[in-house]
């Protein structure tokens, strides 16, 4: 995931798992998102509570589109 926008790896993410229907999965699904992203692109956001928030909320956003 290094050098790639939160949106982009979470359409990596996403093409590789099928996001459970189950809430608590999901929300540790983003949690270890974040943990990554943040790893491997530390200049991209200030911490991995940053940017599970971020990736939750485009995820939701994403859902709410398409529902």
């Amino acid at each position: 995931m290094n050098n790639l926008g939160i949106v982009e790896a979470l359409r990596m993410l996403f093409k590789i798992i099928y996001p459970p229907g189950e809430a608590e999965a999901m929300d540790r699904i983003i949690e270890q998102f974040g943990e990554k992203y943040i790893r491997d692109n530390p200049e991209a956001f200030k911490n991995a509570g940053v940017t599970y928030t971020l990736a939750f909320a485009i995820m939701m956003l994403q859902t709410n589109l398409y529902n």
